[in-house]
């Protein structure tokens, strides 16, 4: 199967939540805000944020807090995913999700 690749930066909007697989494999998932360029004003960009939800796979809880907590600024790399389920009145339903392979903080020196 042939994934999208992403490359992005954007900062969680939550802090990252422990998932575990029936099989046992652990991850973390959570929420992150990315801006995407929308329209010229004046001499400036406004900025409009996509939220959008990811799964990290094969990380510690630990790691991911420091890489991936509320309000840090992240790179982040990975395939999209479409998560498909069925709801509890029987209608289909699908959601892309942030599939990272890495995460790397990004430390500012003026914020």
């Amino acid at each position: 199967m042939d994934f999208i690749t992403f490359e992005a930066k954007g900062r969680p909007v939550t802090d990252p939540v422990v998932i575990e697989t029936k099989s046992g494999a652990k991850g973390v998932k959570g929420s992150i805000a990315i801006n995407k360029l929308s329209r010229k004003v004046g001499n400036s960009f406004e900025t409009k944020p996509i939220f959008m939800n990811y799964e990290f796979w094969d990380i510690d809880f630990e790691e991911a807090l420091a890489k991936l907590g509320k309000g840090q600024t992240v790179r982040l790399t990975g395939d999209l995913k479409e998560d498909e389920w069925e709801s509890p009145s029987g209608e289909k339903r699908k959601k892309i999700i942030l599939k990272i392979k890495t995460a790397v903080r990004e430390n500012h020196a003026n914020p």
